[in-house]
């Protein structure tokens, strides 16, 4: 399927209908709507100057915010998606669709650099960050999507590859920005980057409670110990492994089978808290770095503490 058939389908369905387009805003080299900017970048973009810089980076902007629709497209699929073709259509539209802007993004950086050699290497680097997460998504992650229409997709997998692509987006909207505004961030500019730095700071405090349960078990051999961290083990999978990226689950999940298959065991036991341990404090570094929590450090006592 050719991109503008992939568009034309996407432009006819009842999911693209569905979706709140900013009036006016569509593509001129293919009439097919734009997803609405960020208030904050429509009013930082009347400020920059010269109007050759402006006029390099709004068309940036523009498919970075087209991209970032089309994921929400993909969102709603894998929700309500039965076989999942649909969403691999749409799938393969932001592979199209990113190496258009891998080509804008080299362009302007080419333009940018008679300007501002700062935001040529914003461009740059944006490109490089793109360009890896693109091949990490469709050569890496799920290189079903490259192949036939009716190759069998996962669920589970295009989650991982949706939120790697999402995050790629926003970030790389986020970064563009703040180029010209360092004041911007992530909660200004996307409602759903709140959420995302609440469920972090949530996860991050879960784990390090459950690293303290962890830590309180190893220095005792009584039998209340073992039952706190058995109970937060059963709570955590049942409120707060979600948060985790999906390539932690198996881990995580494989970690919790052995402290609860060797909680009668002392001499199993040990070992096994002494690795979970390790694994926490390495799950919960991981966790602090998340792009959502760079701009608020998730406060309480370190992991290696």
């Amino acid at each position: 399927m050719s991109t503008s058939t992939n568009e034309a389908y996407l432009d006819s369905g009842e999911s693209l209908r569905e979706q709140p387009r900013a009036e006016g805003r569509q593509s001129e080299a293919h009439g097919v709507p734009l997803g609405p900017l960020p208030i904050q970048i429509s009013v930082l973009l009347g400020r920059i100057e010269p109007r050759l810089m402006r006029e390099i980076v709004s068309p940036l902007f523009d498919e970075m915010a087209r991209l970032l629709s089309y994921l929400h497209l993909i969102e709603s699929g894998l929700a309500e998606d039965d076989s999942l073709q649909k969403t691999g259509i749409i799938f393969r539209l932001v592979h199209e669709k990113t190496l258009v802007l891998l080509r804008q993004l080299e362009a302007g950086r080419q333009s940018a650099a008679h300007f501002d050699e700062g935001v040529c290497g914003v461009l740059d680097g944006m490109s490089f960050a793109i360009r890896h997460e693109l091949r990490r998504v469709f050569k890496d992650e799920v290189p079903e999507l490259n192949g036939s229409q009716h190759a069998q997709l996962s669920r589970a997998v295009l989650v991982r590859a949706y939120g790697l692509l999402h995050n790629c987006f926003q970030q790389s909207t986020i970064t563009l920005a703040q180029a010209f505004d360092p004041s911007l961030d992530g909660p200004q500019l996307f409602d759903d980057y709140r959420v995302k730095v609440q469920q972090s700071l949530v996860l991050y405090g879960e784990l390090l409670a459950l690293l303290g349960r962890v830590r309180d078990a190893r220095m005792s051999s009584g039998v209340l110990s073992k039952h706190s961290l058995a109970n937060h083990l059963k709570h955590f999978r049942e409120e707060t492994l979600h948060f985790l990226m999906y390539k932690d689950w198996a881990e995580f999940e494989g970690f919790v089978g052995e402290v609860l298959r060797t909680y009668d065991k002392p001499d199993d036991f040990a070992p096994v808290l002494q690795k979970f341990d390790s694994y926490l404090g390495t799950l919960l570094s991981h966790v602090g770095m998340r792009d959502a929590l760079r701009s608020r450090p998730p406060a309480g006592a370190r992991p290696d503490a």
